[in-house]
């Protein structure tokens, strides 16, 4: 589905399960879409996900912010007759789902960071995939133009089909230690990285320079209870940016899981969201239904 936002801005959504009182309000990963959650065999809970600015079916910002980023999803929950949620951050949805849980302030009652991106400080620092964010984020930057070069060849010439199956390849193990099929994953992710950039790299670019300059608003003042998982293993966003949210959120709790790596991280989260559910809402919030998506 497609929301009008006040000023007159597109906000693509997709809504997974039957509608419950306290839905998951998800926030994707790099060059993801809001098909992202349908990945994952999270059950049928009520997810709700949105395509962020320049990806999918939503238009860029007039004036890229965080901040306001949030107060686009507060609206937008506003239309959705959504009063209270759980906010989801996956990899670079991490500092979104905190600037939408400062927007929320008490109608977010729990955030949970799976594998999530920290600071431009330690994008910059703690190496790793994700380090590539800071480049690509740099205007004047000849890596960054350069991959941003093989980004659009590989999604013109359908070579992303080949690369996301080598990045999945590689976390063949784990995840099929959590009984899922490579394959499956792979063909899912294949939709939403072609569903979320079918306009071209808009969304990642903007991503890459919104998340490697100083965030406009203050994690600190984020005071929801805050779950961090993270993989002891990743190598896509190092361990590094688990340790800084620990240190700068003040009702954070964090859960190293050992052996995971990044995907298989984030997929495991999945297990920790239904759990959250039931903590809040109680056993009927699950329908029983398989999860399905209205988009």
């Amino acid at each position: 589905m497609i929301l009008r936002l006040q000023d007159g801005r597109r906000i693509g959504v997709a809504e997974f399960g039957a509608r419950t009182p306290l839905p998951v309000i998800y926030l994707h990963g790099f060059i993801g879409s809001r098909l992202e959650p349908g990945a994952a065999e999270i059950g049928a809970i009520n997810i709700i996900s949105f395509d962020r600015p320049g990806y999918g079916r939503t238009d860029l910002q007039r004036l890229p912010s965080l901040r306001a980023w949030g107060a686009d999803v507060a609206e937008s929950l506003v239309q959705l007759g959504v009063s209270e949620c759980i906010v989801v951050g996956v990899s670079t949805g991490a500092p979104y789902a905190l600037a939408v849980t400062a927007a929320l302030g008490q109608r977010a009652r729990k955030v949970i960071l799976a594998g999530g991106i920290a600071g431009p400080e330690v994008l910059e620092t703690a190496g790793g995939t994700a380090m590539a964010l800071s480049l690509l984020g740099r205007r004047r930057s000849r890596t960054g133009r350069m991959l941003h070069r093989l980004l659009r060849i590989a999604r013109a010439t359908r070579l992303d089909r080949r690369l996301l199956a080598r990045v999945v390849a590689g976390e063949r193990e784990p995840l099929e230690r959590q009984g899922l099929s490579p394959e499956v994953v792979h063909a899912r992710l294949l939709q939403s990285f072609r569903t979320g950039n079918r306009r071209g790299l808009r969304g990642a670019l903007a991503d890459a320079r919104l998340v490697a300059q100083p965030w406009d608003f203050s994690v600190a003042a984020v005071t929801t209870e805050v779950e961090i998982l993270h993989g002891t293993d990743d190598a896509v966003v190092p361990p590094a940016h688990a340790h800084w949210y620990a240190a700068h959120l003040p009702r954070a709790r964090l859960e190293m899981a050992s052996g995971e790596l990044h995907l298989s991280m984030c997929f495991r989260s999945a297990a920790r969201i239904q759990q959250a559910c039931r903590e809040l809402a109680g056993p009927a919030i699950l329908t029983g239904r398989p999860l399905a998506a209205a988009i």
